[in-house]
């Protein structure tokens, strides 16, 4: 998988399996841990931005695990409106795939949340924004 780093969202770090609720980066640069970032897409063209997930759920014992990306005009993603652009289809079994979305915004970044409920489970994500699709 080619992958260009300015694109990764999350998974490039020491760690990156997690156990409860991810809060979405509020920084360009990688979390060392888990690799979450804030990427810029200074809005998307017409055809939106192809976004991938690649992920392996273990231990899923009632657990459900919902990743969604966001989009917001401002890097902390305090400051303005953040707006949900994407939600992957939930995860409640265990295994391993690969999930594509395609989104639209007109804000300039974007990042991902991953969301984990009920039960005991752990969930490693990749996540990235296709090689060559970003508009600059």
């Amino acid at each position: 998988m080619l992958v260009d780093n300015l694109g990764i969202l999350r998974g490039d770090g020491s760690a990156g399996t997690i156990t409860a609720t991810e809060t979405g980066a509020t920084a360009l640069d990688a979390d060392a841990t888990t690799g979450k970032r804030v990427i810029p897409v200074n809005k998307t063209g017409r055809c939106g931005i192809p976004v991938a997930m690649v992920y392996t759920a273990s231990n899923t014992s009632g657990m459900t695990w919902t990743v969604t990306i966001e989009a917001c005009d401002a890097v902390n993603f305090g400051n303005g409106v953040v707006d949900t652009v994407a939600t992957f289809p939930a995860v409640i079994a265990d295994g391993s795939d690969i999930m594509i979305r395609r989104i639209h915004t007109q804000k300039k970044y974007i990042r991902s949340v991953i969301t984990g409920t009920g039960g005991t489970g752990s969930f490693d994500a990749f996540i990235f924004v296709t090689a060559g699709a970003m508009n600059t």
